[in-house]
């Protein structure tokens, strides 16, 4: 993250817990799409999913750059099924209060993606 930005999703907590996660599992969830539903649905879940997936691959870029670029990969692909929703003019057939959990994952996403280097 850049420096002059506040480090608001990540501790060093954080970081060192989804590190071990990922190097306790070889294979992320968000990269077994066969068996994911979400990653291809155009609802909140696939929001939160895709946006969650997202954050720990930035919370372990620096330490395990490959893994976080299949998993930024991944969620950069299917996002855009969980945003599809939205159109076309931002109601959302989930109700407002799905509207404003999937959005508020999309928002963090955005700010990961806005803070980090």
């Amino acid at each position: 993250m850049r420096s002059e930005h506040p480090r608001l999703l990540f501790t060093r907590d954080i970081e060192q817990s989804v590190r071990a996660a990922a190097e306790d599992d070889p294979v992320p969830l968000g990269l077994v799409r066969q068996s994911r539903s979400w990653t291809r649905r155009d609802n909140s879940w696939n929001e939160v999913c895709d946006s969650g997936m997202l954050l720990g691959a930035l919370a372990i870029v620096e330490h395990e750059p490959e893994l976080a670029s299949q998993v930024i990969d991944a969620a950069r692909d299917s996002l855009p099924h969980g945003l599809s929703a939205y159109q076309p003019d931002g109601a959302y057939p989930e109700g407002r209060s799905y509207w404003e959990y999937g959005a508020m994952y999309t928002c963090l996403a955005i700010q990961g993606l806005t803070t980090a280097h």
